[in-house]
């Protein structure tokens, strides 16, 4: 689909990359196992920054489906890319 938006997710401290479920993503794998996937900028935003007040351990990215990042969120900053 050709708007999509990709919320991914990372251990803030390690930076470790995490599948869906909070397990540690090593390589490979379905995109929908690690990203959660929206058709509005705006929910994956929303989501994002959602999860990230559930658990602010956890930073939060949000990709267009160039693979761009648009928007970052973390317990420290919040950023939204052109």
């Amino acid at each position: 689909m050709e708007n999509q938006f990709f919320v991914g997710q990372a251990e803030f401290k390690t930076g470790h990359v995490l599948r869906k479920d909070l397990s540690l993503f090593i390589t490979g794998g379905d995109k929908n196992e690690i990203y959660e996937i929206f058709d509005s900028k705006n929910n994956a935003i929303e989501y994002a920054k959602k999860m990230n007040s559930k658990n602010p351990e956890i930073e939060y990215w949000v990709e267009n489906n160039s693979r761009k990042t648009v928007f970052y969120i973390s317990q420290k900053e919040i950023k939204f890319y052109d």
